[in-house]
């Protein structure tokens, strides 16, 4: 089925939930950034009304959770057996969602990591819009979900590592589409990667997800592991160039982390645990 067809076969099958969830979620998500970046274009979005709805959507749509923009108007479902089932993941997930109706729109254009989509079914920025949606929602939920459990394992901790090494403010700020501070800075450092990671973090996202929900050829699952691995080497290789000058962000990289199979992952350990300031390859 078309987006639009699906769409439609929600619509007839979809029971309507109390909002105050939603509405609870945009309070804690317009706290959360008013202490980091300016929230102006968020508040604009906070005006909008947020429906919740339970539907078979995994039958229909392959997926647990989806938003939709119809009109001024956001529309978040949920699969509801999975709702049932999954109650904490379902919480998390909706303030997931939330944030993408809160961040996705600005002056009535859809962007993703502050570049505006045009349309064309694909952006090189959804990776990365993603990885910080998951980050930010699990921050405000205050839980961390595992590798089992999230198939947005990987690409969210990447981003915890970039929020350690750039700073939080930074990260919000092209997050809500108020600048591209954080990708100046990014390729300030790494000699303009920031285009080649995002289209990594992108095929890390797209191959996970399709992992998750539906399954790969072991060619595919070859090219997962392959991009993941290539992707922890270079954010490792990141970690170790500003640790020659900053030792100690090897410490503040794994307390928000908060993982030792990440950390493995990334081949770093906390410093007081190592005989050597900058971590081993």
């Amino acid at each position: 089925m078309t987006i639009q067809e699906q769409y439609i076969e929600l619509q007839k099958c979809r029971k309507q939930q109390s909002s105050d969830v939603l509405n609870n979620k945009k309070r804690i998500a317009w706290e959360y950034f008013r202490s980091l970046t300016d929230v102006s274009n968020l508040e604009k979005n906070l005006s909008s009304n947020f429906m919740l709805y339970y539907a078979p959507l995994k039958q229909i749509r392959g997926t647990n959770m989806v938003s939709w923009q119809v009109g001024d108007n956001k529309e978040i479902y949920v699969d509801e057996s999975f709702a049932i089932t999954n109650p904490e993941l379902t919480n998390i997930q909706l303030q997931h969602e939330v944030l993408h109706g809160l961040t996705s729109f600005k002056e009535n254009q859809q962007y993703f990591f502050g570049h505006r989509y045009d349309g064309s079914g694909k952006s090189n920025y959804m990776g990365l819009d993603e990885a910080s949606t998951q980050m930010f929602a699990e921050d405000m939920s205050g839980v961390r979900l595992d590798e089992n459990t999230d198939y947005l394992y990987t690409i969210k901790n990447v981003m915890r590592v970039m929020k350690s090494i750039f700073s939080a403010d930074t990260i919000a700020e092209q997050f809500l589409n108020n600048s591209n501070r954080f990708e100046e800075q990014f390729n300030e450092a790494t000699s303009f990667k920031f285009e080649p990671f995002a289209l990594l973090m992108n095929d890390v996202y797209t191959l996970s997800k399709s992992y998750h929900y539906s399954s790969l050829t072991q060619e595919q699952i070859q090219e997962l592991t392959a991009k993941k691995n290539k992707l922890f080497r270079f954010t490792s290789n990141l970690i170790n160039q500003f640790a020659q000058d900053n030792p100690t962000i090897i410490d503040k990289i794994c307390d928000e982390l908060n993982d030792e199979n990440m950390q493995q992952k990334l081949n770093i350990r906390r410093t007081e645990l190592s005989d050597s300031s900058i971590h081993r390859r």
